[in-house]
């Protein structure tokens, strides 16, 4: 009589699981060792956003980033009228006035120099120290296309129209002399305090104060 032995899949079963459970173990394992110095160095880097950042290089070169900054315009409109009698001796000889009446607009424009401003970050008391120099105007000129020219004209002393042009930089030294008698530079000096402050606004903990 013939015996069969019956084989026991319960411990092959057992055997195979275990194996697999190994092998998942072994791979949690190698992931958070690959993971670990991944989420460390990010961490460290994103820890880096303020006393390791705000340094007085970073900030110079955030600055220089922006290079010539014109912080504020003047428009100005206006009318001039020149006149011109010719002399003879000293002595204005009658009929021979002419006159130029000009009508303009211009622009003036002031600020500062970003490499001219000094910086100093104390990383103790959390603030930016920041030295503007006097602002200084970049731009002052007449918009032509805006400005009408005419002309009364005399028989005995014509001009012409564009020997009035010459009178332009008369008028655009007039009219930076009344924009800083209005406060052209200190109006330049607010709205650049304004910008700067808005700058460093990716520091929150930092206070940024003029000197």
């Amino acid at each position: 009589m013939k015996q069969f032995r019956v084989k026991s899949t319960g411990q092959r079963g057992h055997g195979i699981l275990t194996h697999y459970l190994i092998r998942a173990a072994i791979t949690i394992v190698l992931c958070a060792a690959i993971i670990s110095p991944v989420f460390i160095f990010f961490n460290s880097k994103s820890t880096q956003t303020e006393e390791e950042k705000v340094t007085d290089v970073y900030i110079t070169k955030k600055l220089s980033e922006i290079s010539e900054m014109s912080t504020y315009a003047y428009q100005y409109t206006n009318k001039k009228e020149i006149s011109n009698t010719r002399e003879i001796f000293g002595i204005k000889i009658p009929f021979t006035t002419n006159r130029v009446n000009i009508t303009y607009k211009g622009i003036i424009k002031a600020g500062y120099n970003m490499d001219e401003i000094e910086t100093k970050v104390n990383n103790k008391s959390k603030n930016i120290s920041v030295k503007l120099p006097k602002a200084q105007v970049f731009d002052n000129y007449i918009l032509h296309d805006e400005t009408k020219i005419e002309e009364e004209n005399n028989i005995f002393n014509p001009v012409h129209v564009d020997s009035a042009t010459k009178y332009f930089s008369e008028i655009t030294a007039q009219e930076l002399d009344k924009a800083k008698s209005l406060g052209l530079l200190t109006k330049a000096e607010n709205k650049a305090k304004s910008i700067i402050t808005n700058l460093f606004t990716e520091f929150p903990d930092y206070k940024v104060s003029f000197v």
